[in-house]
């Protein structure tokens, strides 16, 4: 029930938080469809008038929007932070798996330049289990050590479901990679644009098959890519050119080895295979060197393109080509976030940026 009697603040007001406080408990189920006015009049006991200078402040916070004939809904793409008055820890967390996440080196270098500015630390944590992962999130965010966080994983279990629907209630807090049913904002590179690419740049090289390597495990980033692989070789007429191995791979990060062991087993000259795309750096190493060792060179015989632009596989492999991420442009959009966030009584943030993906071509023609 609101307090009536609270005389500093104009009743309006006190409707407008407590229905702020609802949007932020979940109160209006996943619909986010909203009581209309006269249902609003008689929950609250109050005059028409009244609600409708709630609402109004409302939507000039931006919490809401209205559909012709459907009603009143909380605006989804804006989601806010709930501010607390714990005393600031002066750090942000850097969360992550393994240091085999794509990019991990250019963002970290990048994310760290841009928290100093806003007078925070950089702290990195790095677990290396999913299970690990999250126990650890768990325990940065119900002990308050941290004032945001950056999440570097790219798939949940069912503990993390309920764990990252409440993270929003108590910290500001952003992932790196695409995920599946999660309401925390994402900043990442657009994955669909990434698979789009690819297929652009090795129709360019193959006169045969173009085949995608994937994980089969729901990761909602090699969806996408997918997706944009095949809606790309559709719009140029080759979708029949396409050959896709969704693999299980045994090694966390997808790694060198799960790459090697694809190219090992994988007949080529039967498959008329002349073009691959990896969706992460280590895997295409892998798979490259697998098919050195059976007598084929690069790039005469066969294209091979890798995703994350990761140092490690540069430091093996100073030629393969990769798709990449503009580390100081997502650096950018995490450091504007988070001042939105540290210097606004209205925490509004997009809940999704996607930055554009880039080709880096290193192999000598």
């Amino acid at each position: 029930m609101i307090d009536k009697n609270d005389t500093n603040k104009h009743l309006y007001e006190i409707i407008t938080e407590d229905l702020i406080e609802k949007i932020n408990d979940d109160h209006f189920g996943q619909s986010g469809r909203l009581p209309n006015y006269l249902q609003l009049t008689e929950m609250y006991d109050v005059s028409m008038s009244t609600i409708k200078k709630a609402m109004q402040l409302l939507n000039d916070k931006g919490y809401l929007v209205s559909r012709v004939g459907k009603g009143t809904f909380i605006n989804k793409k804006l989601l806010r932070f709930n501010k607390t008055e714990v005393a600031p820890t002066n750090k942000i967390a850097f969360a992550l798996i393994n240091y085999n996440d794509a990019n991990f080196f250019d963002i970290l270098t990048e994310v760290e330049k841009l928290t100093k500015k806003l007078n925070k630390n950089l702290e990195v944590h790095v677990s290396k289990t999913i299970n690990a992962h999250e126990e650890l999130i768990s325990k940065l965010v119900s002990n308050k050590e941290v004032d945001g966080l950056i999440l570097g994983t790219s798939r949940k279990s069912v503990f993390g479901v309920k764990l990252y629907k409440k993270i929003l209630k108590q910290v500001p807090a952003f992932f790196c990679h695409d995920i599946y049913d999660s309401n925390v904002p994402i900043v990442t590179i657009d994955n669909y644009k990434v698979g789009s690419l690819a297929a652009r740049e090795l129709l360019k090289k193959s006169e045969k098959k173009i085949c995608i390597v994937l994980d089969e495990n729901g990761y909602k980033s090699d969806d996408l890519k997918l997706e944009g692989f095949l809606d790309e070789l559709e719009s140029q007429g080759e979708s029949g050119r396409c050959v896709v191995i969704r693999n299980s791979f045994k090694n966390k990060g997808s790694t060198y080895e799960d790459g090697f062991n694809i190219g090992n087993v994988l007949d080529l000259e039967n498959s008329e295979i002349d073009a691959i795309f990896a969706s992460n750096d280590e895997v295409a190493r892998g798979f490259k060197n697998a098919l050195i060792e059976k007598g084929y060179n690069f790039p005469q015989d066969i294209s091979i393109l890798g995703f994350g632009n990761v140092k490690q596989t540069q430091e093996h492999d100073s030629s393969l080509n990769t798709i990449g991420i503009d580390s100081k442009e997502l650096g950018g959009v995490l450091f504007n976030n988070f001042k939105i966030i540290f210097e606004e009584n209205e925490y509004k943030v997009p809940s999704k940026v996607l930055i554009e993906p880039k080709l880096i071509i290193r192999e000598k023609n």
